[in-house]
């Protein structure tokens, strides 16, 4: 086998909280239950459940390995890439966070008030993307991600390639 990257485990654990990134994040919802006397999911709980899921899935069909074999080999073959241990984290890192990130959109004031009922937003007609929230959700993952990877000390080709695979990643 080749390099053992970072678990996934690990990073998701590692990975700050929605409550980082977007301010009252206590107030928005993920989903509504047909039973009527269930409470609706508030994201934070909805995002923590889909990790612990998908931490889940991976371990149940052994996608760990896989996946650190095949990000090892595509990268042992790439002579430009110099921190190949670095990048192949961050690569394995972009995979686990195209899930962390799938649900963020759901801030979407629209999506609030339309898909769960939320009476503390209201409609907001200069959101162009009615109550989508895949579309805000790629997106905020992809200004995260380039943000980060453009502040990195990873060389220009590593940045020109994890910028690509940013996009790809965009939208799982």
């Amino acid at each position: 086998m080749g390099k053992l990257f970072t678990s996934f485990d690990l990073l998701i654990k590692d990975f700050p909280s929605i409550g980082k990134f977007i301010a009252n994040h206590e107030i928005y919802l993920a989903h509504t239950s047909k039973k009527t006397d269930q409470d609706p999911e508030k994201l934070i709980e909805h995002i923590t459940k889909v990790n612990e899921y998908a931490l889940k899935l991976i371990e149940a069909n052994r996608l760990e390995s896989l996946i650190d074999n095949l990000i090892d080999s595509f990268i042992s073959q790439q002579a430009k890439f110099q921190n190949s241990v670095l990048l192949g984290n961050y690569i394995k890192s972009l995979f686990i966070r195209s899930i962390i990130f799938h649900d963020y959109g759901k801030i979407n004031p629209n999506f609030q008030l339309e898909k769960m009922g939320n009476q503390l937003f209201s409609i907001d007609n200069s959101v162009k993307i009615q109550s989508q929230h895949s579309k805000l959700s790629a997106f905020i993952f992809i200004h995260y991600h380039l943000k980060e990877i453009d502040e990195s000390n990873f060389n220009d080709c590593e940045k020109s390639f994890l910028w690509a695979l940013t996009f790809l990643f965009s939208n799982p």
